[in-house]
Order: C-alpha cells, then sequence, then structure tokens
C-alpha cells in the first residue's frame, strides 16, 4: 500500500487516557504540584488543562505536548519513563482493565492499529512483519511532541507487551528517513 497522506498522518487530537501516568504522577507529589505544573503552560494549555479532562475526552494534540514537555522538564528522562510504564499501566489495568483479560502479545500487535485510532485522530499505524516473538510495525504520524517517537510509544509498547504476558520485552525505535514521518519500531517478547 502507498504510503499515507500528509492529512492522514496529521495527529490533531489526543486522547486524555494517554495522560493518566502524569497526572498520576503530579497527585503523588501532591500540594499545588497540578496546578504549579499547569501555571507554567500558555494560556490555552492552562485553560485545558486547570482540571484534568476525564480520560474518554479528546485533547488538542499541541495541548497534549505542551503539558507533557512542561512534565518532563519538571521529572526528568526517567520521570518521563516512567509517566509512560505508569499510563500504559493505568490504561491496560484501570481505565480499560477488560482488555487485559483478552491481551496476548500476539493481539496487542494485531490489534495496534485499532488501538491507535481509538487513542489517536489521525496517524496510520501498519503491521509491517508480525512472527512468534517479533513485529515491526510502522506509524506515520505528524505534529507530535517529539518525545513521542522516541520515549512515549516504546516505553507504552514495552509495557504493554509485559503486562499482555510477553516475558523480557524490547522495542526499538528507527527514525524516518529525512523529511519522512514514518517512524519504524521493532518489537521482540518471550513467546
Amino acid at each position: 500500500p502507498l504510503d499515507p497522506s500528509p492529512e492522514e498522518a496529521a495527529v490533531t487530537h489526543i486522547r486524555a487516557s494517554l495522560l493518566r501516568g502524569l497526572h498520576k504522577d503530579m497527585l503523588r507529589r501532591g500540594g499545588t504540584a497540578w496546578d504549579d505544573l499547569v501555571d507554567g503552560l500558555s494560556p490555552m494549555g492552562r485553560e485545558v488543562f486547570r482540571k484534568m479532562p476525564s480520560s474518554f475526552s479528546w485533547v488538542d494534540a499541541a495541548r497534549v505536548g505542551e503539558l507533557v514537555t512542561a512534565h518532563t522538564a519538571l521529572a526528568g528522562e526517567a520521570g518521563a519513563v516512567e509517566r509512560i510504564r505508569a499510563t500504559a499501566e493505568e490504561q491496560l489495568t484501570v481505565v480499560h482493565a477488560w482488555i487485559l483479560k483478552l491481551l496476548s502479545p500476539a493481539t496487542l500487535i494485531n490489534q495496534s492499529p485499532t488501538l491507535f485510532k481509538f487513542n489517536y485522530r489521525g496517524g496510520v499505524v501498519r503491521i509491517e512483519d508480525h512472527v512468534p516473538g517479533r513485529a515491526r510495525i510502522s506509524i506515520w504520524a505528524a505534529g507530535l511532541f517529539p518525545e513521542w517517537y522516541t520515549h512515549s510509544v516504546p516505553h507504552w509498547l514495552k509495557r504493554a507487551l509485559e503486562l499482555s504476558g510477553g516475558g523480557t520485552c524490547s522495542v526499538t525505535h528507527e527514525p524516518p528517513e529525512d523529511g519522512g514521518c514514518r517512524h519504524r519500531y521493532e518489537l521482540s517478547w518471550e513467546a
């Protein structure tokens, strides 16, 4: 199949449930941590996040990028990785707890295009290769914060594979060619 058009690859909105790990981290910090983080955002960011949107709400991708960037500046890289892992756990053990009962690593890979569409408006996921214990997926997504490609996707996928019974897992990101928006991810797990 042909690569998606730039319009198809443009991600405009993100499901708020993908921010649950971030919100949980800020609540764990206590006091005015959430308000302090939100106060540092743009006026539009403050308006969106003054009160955390409900899990199934759609949030403008630029506002999400702003919030995630502010959190990463506060929490550092290790905190960002923990945020992403906590988000996968929240999504698969709380928000959509029923899905984990049905999820195996193979099902996770096979359903990755559907899971992506549920959580993102815009962007395209395709399974390029899938054999027991290994898969390669491509994600065409434009308009997201840079760490989404290099941190969020790999760490979310790795934690989801672990939660679905994949044992020792790895996810490697391969950046797009110059000017492209196709990101490739190599996944492996214990089959």
